[in-house]
């Protein structure tokens, strides 16, 4: 039991830490910002967003920056769908509930039965 308590607290630091909340902003992070955001394109006022990295941090946060080659790098560069956003299950069928996620990733998962 001690340790699943352990475990918990670690798994929630883990998560709280990998977000940071700062009011100053250095010249890098500046600089990756205005990169990201000159890749954003406006559609009839409606911003596409095609990459995990595209997606904005909630206010007041900010992306730290990834090392290269590395896992997080990878993910940031992730594709996402711009159309047909739709979560389907295993089966075949479309998830009940298509209010639940933000985006999907473009990823082909083949034919097989995963």
């Amino acid at each position: 039991m001690k340790i699943m308590t352990m475990l918990q607290i670690f798994i929630l630091l883990l998560l709280i830490i990998s977000c940071s909340s700062s009011n100053k902003t250095d010249h890098n992070q500046t600089k990756a910002d205005e990169i990201v955001n000159s890749q954003i394109k406006d559609e009839d006022n409606k911003k596409v967003i095609n990459q995990v990295k595209l997606i904005p941090p909630p206010e007041s946060y900010f992306r730290v920056l990834a090392k290269e080659n590395s896992f997080a790098e990878y993910l940031r560069n992730l594709y996402l769908k711009t159309e047909n956003n739709a979560v389907v299950l295993f089966d075949g069928n479309l998830k009940e509930n298509q209010t639940a996620q933000y985006r999907v990733l473009k990823m082909d998962v083949g034919d097989k039965d995963l």
